[in-house]
């Protein structure tokens, strides 16, 4: 999510050059996170309670792509469905301090794991951000060591999500999405996530998402279970043999699983 530009004080031998690559020069243990975006993909166990149909769970919907909000340039993101930007720089001067930044959901790209059977027949939900509602809140990050070049730390956030909820016939598209049928309290939700004690690297994971012309050295490591909600790991970007045989296996596997996996994957609230 974010974006570390670890500042040394470098003499002698290292010189101006390279300076120039190491970012800001402050001091010899300061460490500063830029401003700028995490990426994730959803795990397992994301899920949502409606009112009507109880609990639902949901997955992931990679985007593909990303359209920077400053500058319009379009960026690949491998197969995140989620991405969250970090507001304004933080700069920890030292192991053990903690700085505070605005947080901001950028992308939300969920899709029920279950069909469901209304009256108006059956239908996938989708979830994305309500546009109107802005989806925002705050983010601590912490420096906990410094190994070389490497910082790590932890990091704890509050924020709400403001989504709505797509009813789309099974076998089509957002654009056939019915008009919400939930009657008076509409498709518009609001669900509170967080992040407690979660970590964080500058060092990338193989395969992170490290678009060109952004800083690259923030990564979180490992799950985070934003208290049980709303799971999700790091995304990343598969290598193109990976991409190659994940389309052969899903092409083989979609033409034996899709008659039983519509079967078993519904839910009658007809």
């Amino acid at each position: 999510m974010s974006f570390v530009g670890k500042t040394v004080s470098v003499f002698g031998v290292v010189g101006l050059s390279a300076l120039a690559t190491l970012g800001v020069v402050e001091s010899a243990s300061a460490v500063t996170v830029g401003a700028g975006f995490d990426f994730f993909k959803t795990g397992d166990g994301a899920k949502f309670t409606f009112d009507n149909f109880g609990e639902i769970e949901f997955k992931g919907v990679p985007v593909g792509t990303f359209v920077l909000p400053d500058s319009s340039e379009t960026i690949n993101v491998g197969n995140a469905d989620t991405i969250v930007e970090r507001k304004q720089d933080v700069t920890l001067d030292n192991v053990g301090d903690s700085g505070m930044t605005d947080i901001e959901v950028r992308v939300l790209s969920l899709k029920s794991k279950q069909s469901l059977i209304l009256p108006e027949g059956e239908f996938n939900i989708f979830a994305e951000l309500n546009e109107d509602a802005p989806s925002t809140g705050k983010m601590t990050i912490t420096l906990d060591s410094l190994d070389g070049d490497v910082a790590n730390g932890t990091f704890d956030s509050d924020f709400t999500v403001n989504f709505m909820a797509l009813f789309v016939p099974v076998g089509g598209t957002k654009e056939d999405a019915i008009e919400c049928p939930l009657g008076i309290n509409g498709c518009n939700f609001s669900q509170d996530l967080g992040a407690d004690g979660a970590m964080w690297s500058s060092e990338a994971p193989s395969l992170a998402v490290t678009p060109p012309g952004l800083a690259n050295d923030f990564f979180p490591i490992g799950l985070i279970p934003h208290r049980g909600i709303h799971p999700t790991i790091i995304a990343d970007v598969p290598e193109p043999l990976t991409i190659l045989g994940s389309a052969t296996a899903l092409g083989f596997g979609a033409l034996f699983k899709k008659q039983s996996s519509r079967k078993r994957n519904k839910k009658d609230f007809s």
